[in-house]
């Protein structure tokens, strides 16, 4: 039994160099959340107490720190193009309204002649 653990210990080491390459490799495929789902199988797989344990927690958290800005960008993407579709509606009740007080304000007097239209 005691030569059992530093064969299993060998061995988790090899798998974990091995599934660090594959998750390093899908991730930097495209870096998208695709690619961090890839790579999050990968990392998954590794043992805890497999020498390259720090290095897959590295690029966990590196991975959540872009998925989290992509996600960011595409929030802060919507949140203009609603913004953008608000000023263009605002834009338009405007001129509208400039329309009607233009023209509203060049019309002639009204003249009414009164004189005789009751007879």
């Amino acid at each position: 039994m005691d030569a059992v653990a530093p064969i299993y210990q060998k061995q988790i080491d090899r798998q974990c160099k091995i599934d660090m390459t594959e998750a390093k490799s899908a991730w930097n495929v495209s870096q998208d959340a695709n690619a961090a789902n890839q790579a999050a199988n990968y990392l998954g797989r590794i043992d805890p107490n497999s020498i390259c344990y720090d290095e897959a927690q590295t690029l966990s958290n590196q991975i959540s720190k872009r998925i989290k800005e992509l996600d960011q960008r595409e929030w802060d993407f919507k949140l203009k193009k609603q913004q953008d579709e608000v000023d263009l509606e605002k834009a338009t009740v405007k001129a509208a309204r400039d329309i009607g007080v233009a023209y509203g304000e060049n019309q002639k007097a009204a003249v009414y002649n009164v004189s005789g239209w009751y007879y």
